[in-house]
């Protein structure tokens, strides 16, 4: 996920860091609220992803990790921006890191691609730290699903929270990683798992993501970004909307299919007001 939102020109950019194709930053927001996502699926899970960097061996995910090392890393959950230093790299891509998860490729894998999973992760857990450091604020622990060769992992980051003396400012640093089956509670094993029991509702929305990883109940009508794709009324002013849902658009003999409604612009007649929504009725889901 590209974790900066404009470019140079201030033009807004899509999650691959090209140029957004949404013709304005109230579309924008409106489009990565979970109020649009539960109409819509979450197209930002599903196509992260399908994109995530495909890496063989150690190297190549060190190589990959290095594009993002000491940038910032925005969590949409949790509100928070981590970095990944070269340090923490180094203990992440570490013997005992790699064995401790249950697959050493899925490992590499998840660490190579941490500047997209993390934004997507799912706050499981903050508590104080063991070892009782004056120098750390807190331990957060993330969650996020990941499809590798086929099957879902779970990929467990660990942020710590540093207190700078004097200053009020706080710095996350992820400091570990660790990989599970999808399915499989570990309790205290390895460094990343947390202790206590989940909030309520926490596996509940994992599996909600895990299932969007896969693309299940996620529109397929995306853009060449993989953002919801934009359909305008002088597109529509002669078909026929059949039914809602999965809808069948007819316009003559020419016939076509929607896994569910793409979203319109504000001004023209709307396939959905989903988007209009999401801007008007949840505001405070608008992120900047």
């Amino acid at each position: 996920m590209h974790t900066k939102r404009r470019d140079e020109q201030g033009r807004l950019l899509a999650d691959n860091g090209e140029v957004s194709l949404l013709p304005n930053e109230r579309s924008y927001r409106a489009v990565r609220t979970d109020f649009f996502k539960q109409w819509f699926g979450d197209w930002e899970m599903a196509g992260t992803n399908a994109n995530l960097r495909q890496v063989r061996g150690s190297d190549q995910a060190r190589a990959a990790a290095r594009e993002f090392l000491n940038q910032p890393l925005h969590n949409r959950e949790g509100g928070i921006t981590a970095t990944v230093s070269g340090e923490t790299l180094g203990k992440m891509m570490s013997r005992s890191a790699v064995e401790d998860s249950v697959s050493s490729q899925a490992h590499l894998m998840a660490v190579a691609n941490l500047d997209r999973l993390f934004p997507l992760a799912l706050k499981r857990e903050t508590r104080p730290d063991r070892e009782g450091s004056p120098t750390i604020e807190a331990i957060h622990h993330f969650e996020v699903p990941m499809l590798f060769d086929g099957d879902i992992r779970r990929v467990k980051m660990l942020v710590k929270e540093f207190s700078r003396a004097g200053q009020g400012a706080r710095l996350y640093t992820v400091a570990a990683v660790e990989i599970e089956e999808a399915r499989v509670n570990r309790g205290e094993r390895g460094i990343a798992s947390p202790v206590s029991v989940p909030p309520a509702g926490f596996e509940k929305r994992f599996a909600q993501l895990a299932a969007s990883v896969k693309g299940v109940d996620v529109s397929k009508v995306v853009d060449s970004n993989g953002e919801p794709m934009i359909v305008y009324s002088a597109f529509i002013s002669d078909v026929q909307i059949v039914e809602a849902g999965n809808q069948t658009v007819s316009s003559g003999t020419n016939q076509r299919q929607f896994p569910k409604p793409a979203i319109n612009e504000a001004g023209t007649q709307p396939v959905s007001s989903a988007i209009s929504k999401a801007a008007t009725e949840k505001p405070n889901q608008l992120r900047r």
